[in-house]
């Protein structure tokens, strides 16, 4: 009978096999090994009582491998054993690891906060300097200079003129975003209207005028055109 075949026929308990104690071992394997009796006749096999592993085993050879054996259930209880021993030196590695993140982390910021405090000591000074060199500019100009009264008055019209051509420019940018192209056309022909001679402005204004009401009318065609009327 091969291996394979006692292995099944421990594992689903056949009656033909038999677990027997060995009466004369000396050595503590014996607690969890026995021998397999098959049809009367003790084979060259023992079996697991714990997990029903089937080992190949001749008296001559000794018990070493049956001691080397580690049954499923054991290797789990030890494994178990092993977790619960490696648990509290883990936690104190993650505790410490922890520790020393902090450590860097603190003496990151404290030297980031002294950075920053230096950064703004010496923009302050800077400014402070800066701010004294325009009053002593200004106070210079303004008790050596006749002309400087007169010079800042029309720096400060010019620079008000100009902040109100920016606004006016401004507005009409946003208002004509808002426009349709009608009111861009009509935008265009002002523009236009504004830069002719007067009586050429009131001309034109009077022929768009009877060119819309032909249109309000529908009278309008292809060949629709303006001719000017010429005197005999």
């Amino acid at each position: 009978m091969s291996k394979e075949e006692i292995k099944a026929a421990v594992r689903n308990n056949d009656p033909s096999i038999r677990l027997l104690p060995k009466e004369d071992g000396k050595s503590n394997v014996w607690k969890r090994f026995r021998l397999i009796e098959y049809n009367n006749v003790i084979v060259s096999y023992v079996a697991c009582i714990e997990c029903k592993t089937v080992l190949a085993h001749l008296s001559k050879h000794g018990t070493g491998s049956l001691a080397r054996h580690k049954c499923a259930e054991e290797q789990s209880r030890q494994s178990s054993v092993k977790l619960k021993e490696a648990k509290p030196v883990i936690r104190d590695n993650i505790n410490e690891t922890l520790d020393d993140y902090e450590n860097i982390y603190d003496n990151n910021e404290d030297i980031l906060n002294e950075t920053l405090n230096d950064y703004k000591r010496i923009t302050y000074d800077q400014d402070k300097d800066e701010d004294d060199l325009n009053d002593n500019n200004e106070e210079y100009y303004s008790t050596s200079d006749p002309l400087n009264k007169s010079n800042k008055k029309f720096k400060k019209e010019q620079q008000g003129h100009q902040e109100k051509e920016v606004d006016t420019a401004n507005k009409r940018y946003h208002l004509h975003q808002n426009l349709d192209s009608y009111e861009h056309l009509g935008l265009a022909w002002a523009e236009k209207l504004r830069k002719m001679p007067p009586l050429q402005s009131k001309l034109a204004q009077r022929l768009i005028g009877e060119i819309m009401f032909q249109g309000e009318m529908d009278m309008l065609r292809l060949d629709t055109t303006v001719q000017s009327k010429t005197t005999q």
